[in-house]
């Protein structure tokens, strides 16, 4: 069964942006990173404590993501929803397995991968659309 953003989901959300924010301020001494990783785990680390404190210290928030948890049909839908994602991501990888077989190109694996994750989260969130619409 396919879990919702509880308070657990929360607190290791709170617990990644805090070892984050740690990364970079052990950066301001010993300077391991380049810019872009010190822009992105100070970015990253502040954006997702704030995140998780606002969402953890919301009542309404947390209660309605437990009424949402035991919500028989909502679990109905997101499992329908992640079975056909599954099924459609196994096909599209076979495909492309082929295609990069044939092609032996080495930049294209890059590319596919990126890709296969676009691809795959348009038709999840497609699919939601559709199970929701349809139940």
């Amino acid at each position: 069964m396919h879990k919702f953003y509880t308070k657990k989901y929360h607190n290791v959300s709170l617990i990644l942006g805090v070892a984050s924010i740690f990364i970079f301020s052990i950066d301001l001494y010993l300077n391991f990173l380049n810019d872009f990783l010190k822009g992105f785990s100070m970015s990253f680390g502040f954006s997702l404590t704030l995140i998780s404190l606002i969402l953890l210290n919301s009542p309404k928030y947390m209660k309605r993501m437990e009424m949402s948890e035991k919500d028989e049909r909502l679990v109905m839908i997101k499992d329908k929803q992640l079975s056909t994602a599954y099924s459609f991501h196994i096909f599209f990888s076979a495909v492309l397995t082929v295609i990069f077989g044939l092609n032996e190109e080495t930049y294209m694996i890059s590319v596919a991968i990126a890709s296969i994750l676009l691809v795959e989260g348009l038709f999840l969130f497609l699919i939601g659309l559709y199970y929701k619409n349809k139940y």
